[in-house]
């Protein structure tokens, strides 16, 4: 009975894990994926499961079909039942996490977005975190699932009003794409203290890409541009030459 109650036991914290909803957790953080429609009225929501420790580290590769997924075909079916197609969607991704003085975010660069220059300060990231951590916990995703919310939408793109499209000068005028965009890089701010009036600082080397044609949500490593390989080539074969002569 003791080795039933036990298995009963860890049975039950696997399932827990694997039903964890969208995690904001300083170490366990995950970026989540949102289309929604122009009039708000219902929105997308993925919980991808890729983690915000493991982007930089260049072993990102992620890709999620939601023509298999039945929330999709709801969502699909929301819009069509308020006048609307996928060409009224945009999407983003997004994940936020830390305490306090640790706060950070990241996000998509949307289509045409302009950069301020400056990373806003450390109340707005803290502002940002705080709106988004709150709709993710409202969401009913779970890791590597999806949810359909009705008049969702303006809770995510509220929580990023104190970074994307702020009156007051935008650090990122835009995190929003239309389907059929890929190859979006991601853009992060985070804390730099817990002086709300201090200056965030941008999160540096976040080389993967994201994308969604419509079909596949993608986030992966970027991959280097042919003309990145022949310059390295081409060096490599200068080093080679110079050894060469040394040896002879």
């Amino acid at each position: 009975m003791k080795v039933k109650a036990l298995v009963s036991l860890i049975a039950l914290a696997f399932a827990g894990v694997a039903q964890a909803a969208i995690s904001t957790n300083t170490t366990t953080a995950e970026m989540a994926f949102v289309a929604f429609d122009t009039q708000n009225s219902t929105s997308y929501t993925l919980d991808t499961g890729v983690k915000l420790s493991d982007l930089s580290l260049g072993k990102v590769s992620y890709s999620f079909n939601v023509a298999n997924d039945a929330n999709w075909s709801t969502f699909l079916s929301d819009l069509a039942a308020n006048g609307e197609g996928v060409a009224d969607v945009s999407w983003f991704l997004a994940g936020v996490a830390g305490s306090n003085a640790n706060y950070r975010v990241v996000t998509t660069v949307g289509a045409g977005a302009t950069f301020s220059g400056i990373a806003g300060t450390n109340g707005n990231v803290k502002g940002s975190v705080t709106v988004l951590a709150t709709a993710f916990g409202n969401n009913k995703a779970t890791t590597g699932n999806s949810s359909v919310d009705a008049g969702s939408a303006n809770s995510y793109t509220g929580g990023f009003n104190s970074l994307v499209g702020n009156a007051t000068g935008p650090v990122l005028s835009s995190n929003l794409n239309n389907i059929g965009t890929t190859g979006v890089s991601l853009f992060g701010v985070k804390q730099t203290s817990a002086t709300a009036s201090g200056s965030a600082a941008y999160i540096t080397g976040l080389t993967e890409v994201a994308g969604f044609d419509g079909t596949n949500v993608t986030i992966a490593a970027s991959v280097p541009e042919p003309s990145s390989f022949a310059l390295v080539l081409t060096a490599l074969a200068g080093i080679g030459f110079v050894v060469r002569r040394r040896a002879t």
